[in-house]
This record gives C-alpha cells, sequence and structure tokens, in this order.
C-alpha cells in the first residue's frame, strides 16, 4: 500500500495541504510522471506503478529541501522506469534537492549518486551509516 487516501481522486490527493505557490507545478509534474489520464481516478483503481508514481508527484510538486525516497522506482514499468528516473535526477539536481535514495537496485543508482552507501553485511551499520549521512546532510 502507498500513501494515497483512498477516499480522494489523484488530483486530489495531489492537491492536498498544497500550499497554492506550488499550485503552477502540477500540470508539469502530472505530465511529466504520464498521469494526465488517471487524474480523476481513484487509489484503488490504479495498479501499484500508477500509485507510485503519484507519491513521486506529490513529493516532486512541493519542490523540497530534502527528499528521502524508499524503493521509488521499484514497481514502475519497464516502459517509463528509466523516463521516469532521469526525469526525477535531473528535477533532482536542477532544484539543488538533497535527497537519499533507499533501493535493491544499486548499480542502477550509482552512476547518478555523487555518494552511495552500499549495505554492509550487518543491518545495524548500514542504518548507522545512513543515520550519520541525514546528520550530515542537516547540518549542511
Amino acid at each position: 500500500d502507498y500513501p494515497l487516501f483512498h477516499h480522494l481522486s489523484v488530483l486530489e490527493n495531489l492537491k492536498i495541504n498544497l500550499d497554492e505557490q506550488y499550485e503552477k507545478n502540477i500540470k508539469y509534474y502530472v505530465g511529466l510522471t504520464g498521469l494526465d489520464n488517471l487524474l480523476n481516478r481513484y487509489p484503488h483503481e490504479l495498479s501499484g506503478g500508477e500509485q507510485q508514481r503519484v507519491c513521486i508527484t506529490r513529493a516532486l510538486i512541493r519542490e523540497p529541501d530534502l527528499l528521502l525516497m524508499d524503493e521509488p522506482f521499484s514497481n514502475l514499468d519497464v516502459s517509463i522506469k528509466s523516463k521516469i528516473q532521469s526525469e526525477v535526477y535531473k528535477i533532482l539536481k536542477s532544484t539543488n534537492t538533497t535527497t537519499i535514495l533507499v533501493t535493491h537496485d544499486i548499480k542502477d543508482e550509482r552512476d547518478r549518486a555523487p555518494l552511495a552507501l552500499e549495505p554492509a553485511s550487518a543491518p545495524g551499520r548500514a542504518l548507522l551509516l545512513l543515520l550519520l549521512l541525514l546528520l550530515l546532510v542537516l547540518l549542511v
């Protein structure tokens, strides 16, 4: 399950608690993620990949300073995954958005990330490294 409000349409999910200053971003990000024809649908009418695109879109519309992405591309269809990955990275770079991306698909991300931490054999060590990275980001 993705963090979507099941009683709201896709467009309503994108707009929930959205400051007026970010309304201008809706059309661009909806087009970028291919949600144009899904705006009036409800989450239960969407595939997992479509729900994931709604979540990514909702986050990007708000132009955050720090973005935590946990497996953001894992359920996307191959036909759209590469396009969305490329566009998301371009957007994050152009907006100078600090991003922590958690993924099992490290080979795709290593080429794009300025810093990549691979999990150690002990899960506690990987969590400690992630917390240290987050602390570093917050201090900068």
